[in-house]
């Protein structure tokens, strides 16, 4: 069962045996908590039956972060470098779960290095979850991968307004030089380019951070948001 999900996949199946008779099943009546945000981190979870939600708890309203239905795993902080829980989370339904100790899962990763990095992409989904609510997901919808665009984009749009300014940097300069142009204005100018080329750039890297691709059990999204102009989701149905 356990390797229907991806983090399991590439185990082998005595192995995935192996962390079943050391795992414990545990049952959770609706509504009731299964960790506390900031509590430690020393199970694993995946859910045999029922659904699970995380939150956050602001005030009196519950900030639903992500939704897990049977298959799913959660309880990721349990091999991060700082093991705390950051989310609430609770049995929306009547819940069971088998639950795998830290220790297991750190025998596993010794084993199979894929398997740490599977936690790794499924924390930084959490981090960027946490960031971004996705308030548009559906009641039986959960969110497998969440991502930006690679940072080497990041550093590419960075970079282009700046070596644009400076081409035009030294063609006010060459301009200068054959005295085109005075002192004055040639300041005037490059500072002018100065402050484009460094905005133009601050700006791309903050449009870069508000693009996301995410993937959920039901569809492939990627939200675009450029601040002050235009929000947009484009979606593609996985069925």
């Amino acid at each position: 069962v356990l390797k229907s999900g991806i983090i399991f996949r590439d185990i082998p199946d005595n192995f995935v045996q192996w962390v079943i008779d050391r795992s414990q099943v545990l049952q959770f009546q609706p509504d009731a908590l299964i960790y506390e945000k900031g509590a430690a981190a020393e199970k694993f979870y995946y859910v045999i039956s029922g659904n699970v939600a995380l939150f956050l708890q602001e005030g009196e309203e519950q900030v639903l972060i992500n939704n897990y239905q049977a298959g799913n795993t959660f309880g990721y902080e349990v091999l991060a470098k700082h093991a705390l829980r950051m989310t609430y989370a609770k049995a929306e339904d009547a819940v069971l779960v088998l639950a795998t100790p830290l220790r297991i899962l750190q025998k596993i990763s010794e084993q199979f290095p894929a398997f740490q990095i599977q936690f790794t992409l499924q924390l930084q989904t959490l981090a960027l979850l946490l960031k971004k609510p996705m308030d548009w997901l559906q009641d039986d919808e959960s969110v497998h991968y969440i991502s930006r665009k690679h940072s080497l984009i990041l550093i590419m749009n960075m970079l282009k307004p700046i070596l644009l300014m400076l081409a035009l940097l030294v063609l006010v300069g060459i301009l200068f030089n054959a005295s085109v142009i005075s002192t004055s204005m040639t300041l005037w100018m490059c500072s002018i380019l100065g402050v484009l080329g460094i905005g133009w750039s601050v700006w791309n890297a903050f449009d870069w951070r508000n693009d996301y691709f995410v993937v959920t059990n039901q569809r492939v999204v990627f939200l675009e948001k450029i601040a002050l102009i235009y929000d947009s989701r484009k979606e593609t149905p996985l069925s």
